[in-house]
C-alpha cells in the first residue's frame, strides 16, 4: 500500500471478510497489520482481489 486510497480498498477489502476485524496501516514501512478471527487465506484473497498484492507473516 502506497496511498491512502489503497490503504482504504484494502481495509474494506478486510471488513468484507470480518466485520469487526482491526486493521491498521502504516504507510511509511508499507505494512499493515490485522487482528481477525477470519482465516488469513480468507483475508489474502480479499485484500488481493481489491488489487493489493499481499502476505501473510
Amino acid at each position: 500500500m502506497t496511498c491512502g486510497h489503497c490503504a482504504g480498498a484494502a481495509k474494506k477489502a478486510i471488513h468484507c471478510a470480518d466485520s469487526q476485524a482491526t486493521v491498521a496501516v502504516d504507510l511509511a514501512s508499507n505494512t499493515g497489520s490485522i487482528v481477525t478471527s477470519a482465516v488469513a487465506a480468507e483475508i489474502s484473497k480479499s485484500v488481493g482481489s481489491a488489487g493489493d498484492p499481499n502476505k501473510a507473516v
